[in-house]
């Protein structure tokens, strides 16, 4: 896997939970979606979308 760059760089969240989520936003990133220039608390708020999303689709299978 290659390394994850570190989206949220000002985070009150634990270790692991910045990992999660800046391994969200680099998928995220993957499919096209631009980054840059948002605020750390509309990545993290991206992030958690996703999260969502693959928790919704994991429940239905």
């Amino acid at each position: 896997m290659p390394q994850i760059p570190q989206y949220l760089t000002k985070s009150d969240k634990s270790k692991q939970f910045q990992r999660l989520i800046n391994e969200a936003l680099y998928i995220i990133s993957k499919f096209g979606v631009p980054l840059e220039g948002m605020t750390q608390r509309r990545l993290e708020k991206m992030a958690m979308a996703y999260f969502s999303y693959q928790l919704s689709v994991i429940s239905y299978q």
